[in-house]
Parts: structure tokens; sequence; C-alpha cells
């Protein structure tokens, strides 16, 4: 799953909104579980997800380099859906 969200719409619901319909569809096609990998850091992406059902499976350290030229840990979410 990939998502990316343009900050001129961040805290308006639509990030929630988008969610929300991703996973009624994959529940509707009958998928088992659906799984993504965010940067660790990106606190207001975790938030949603974590309020969307999806738990920490995983950290992958050091694992994204950032424009920042740094390495940023990722973490491995999902839920199961059926």
């Amino acid at each position: 799953m990939v998502m990316y969200l343009h900050q001129d719409y961040h805290n308006v619901g639509l990030g929630t909104a988008m969610m929300n319909r991703i996973l009624e569809l994959a529940r509707k096609e009958g998928m088992h579980r659906i799984g993504l990998h965010v940067i660790a850091d990106n606190m207001r992406a975790v938030h949603l997800y974590e309020k969307s059902g999806f738990k920490v499976e995983g950290v992958l350290k050091a694992s994204y380099f950032g424009a920042d030229g740094k390495y940023h840990d990722e973490l491995a979410m999902g839920p199961i859906l059926a």
C-alpha cells in the first residue's frame, strides 16, 4: 500500500477518509491483511495508521536515507483484516 498526502491537506480528515476507504475496499475484496512501511519519524502518518488499526510488526534499522543526509528507521505495520 502506498499513500501520500501533501502537507496542504494535513489535519482536515482526508488521510483518515482515504485510509478508511482503502480498508473498506481491502475487506470487500476478501484480503486477509495489508501492510506498509513508514519512516519512524513521521509521527503524523504513524498516528493515522495506529488509529486505523495498524500495529508495528517490525523495525528496519537505518533503512531509509533521507533528504536530510541521514539514515532513518522504518516501521513495518499492518492490520489483520479478517
